[in-house]
């Protein structure tokens, strides 16, 4: 079935929506509309010919058929994988390169955040096309300013993800949240009450299942679910999967865990049938090939893409502490990590891989990573 909005012409069928932008638009609302195609969370989208750096936080959805690089693309972290921008489209589209600034900008948010310093941050944000704002914390959907900082960022057209222990105020706040994030992102380390608690120490796992329910099922909100990889997750697997299956979630993410070895590690992945479950953490070529689709690329868990705030001064990522300043754009200037997104500074193992630009060798330590082969 093909349809036609004012910004695009769409192709749709049972599993997906194929997207193609029409040439007079305002590329402002039509980022927007497909956001929120994306937010709604019914089909698989994919969007055709348009540069990674007008979509970045869904590069994998982009379908390029023809394009040409302009200068500026030459600065550019996605040039390898990125065909530019197409002919039809060069009055339409920017070059916008990735690489000048982060891809995503994470914020602690507690009790002593600075509300105008956030402000401040997505501001930047807008300035530099740093798409993705990641709000992080205990939970910061208890902070006070909660609402004026989400829709402050909605204004400015961010992509916002917001973490969660799963405990809201109540319902009004709830549906407020839904309305202002694209993504939330619960932590759910158990698979029952005792067995949570055991791992977290806190007794709130009915209540983040409620919640999980709630948004998925009720309000139909887009919800990530992240597991650390665990001994408790590889005895009892079939259970978690079982559960969150039930819950109808958009993904769950199997995070990286250091300490469990790489035989658990493979054990795991055979056992995912789940479309809508990866692991994250590992590089590609750990896996075999039949297995690789399972891996989510961790590009912005490594400082390579990405800034953390942490209510002091920025760092590359909440795991690597080494302070860059107060100021986004001198940061990003000082942030030696980013220069591990380039071929030049990789392993000769990495240098010729056509996962490269996804995978960064899937680790934080990057190519001393004890899972490459």
């Amino acid at each position: 079935m093909v349809l036609e909005s004012q910004l695009f012409t769409f192709r749709k069928d049972d599993k997906e929506v194929h997207i193609f932008p029409k040439k007079d638009i305002d590329t402002f609302f039509l980022k927007r509309k497909i956001m929120d195609l994306f937010n709604q969370n019914l089909f698989k989208i994919k969007v055709y010919d348009i540069p990674f750096c007008f979509l970045p936080e869904k590069i994998d959805n982009i379908i390029q058929t023809n394009g040409q690089h302009k200068k500026a693309c030459n600065d550019c972290i996605f040039k390898p994988r990125c065909k530019g921008i197409s002919e039809e489209y060069k009055d339409v589209f920017e070059a916008r390169p990735l690489g000048n600034s982060p891809t995503e900008v994470s914020i602690e948010i507690n009790v002593d955040t600075d509300k105008e310093k956030v402000f401040e941050i997505i501001d930047y944000m807008q300035m530099f096309n740093t798409p993705i704002l990641n709000l992080k914390g205990n939970n910061p959907i208890l902070y006070d300013d909660i609402l004026e900082v989400l829709a402050y960022a909605k204004l400015k057209n961010r992509h916002i993800i917001l973490n969660t222990e799963g405990v809201f105020k109540n319902v009004e706040l709830m549906q407020k949240v839904v309305h202002f994030t694209d993504l939330i992102v619960f932590y759910l380390e158990g698979y029952n009450e005792e067995s949570d608690k055991e791992i977290t120490g806190k007794e709130i796992f009915n209540i983040k299942l409620k919640n999980i329910y709630l948004l998925s099922n009720k309000l139909k909100k887009k919800i990530m679910v992240k597991t650390k990889m665990s001994k408790t997750l590889i005895e009892n697997f079939e259970i978690y999967d079982e559960l969150l299956t039930k819950m109808n979630i958009s993904q769950w993410v199997i995070t990286r865990n250091n300490n469990v070895t790489k035989e658990d590690v493979l054990k795991i992945s055979k056992q995912i049938s789940n479309h809508n479950t990866f692991l994250s953490g590992y590089p590609v070529c750990f896996f075999p090939e039949h297995l690789r689709s399972l891996v989510k690329y961790n590009d912005n868990f490594n400082g390579v893409n990405t800034l953390f705030f942490n209510n002091e001064n920025f760092q590359p990522s909440e795991d690597i502490n080494l302070d860059l300043g107060t100021d986004l754009k001198i940061s990003w200037e000082k942030n030696p990590y980013k220069e591990l997104g380039k071929r030049d500074f990789a392993d000769s193992k990495c240098v010729n891989c056509e996962m490269f630009m996804s995978c960064y060798s899937g680790s934080k330590v990057y190519t001393k990573d004890p899972f490459m082969i």
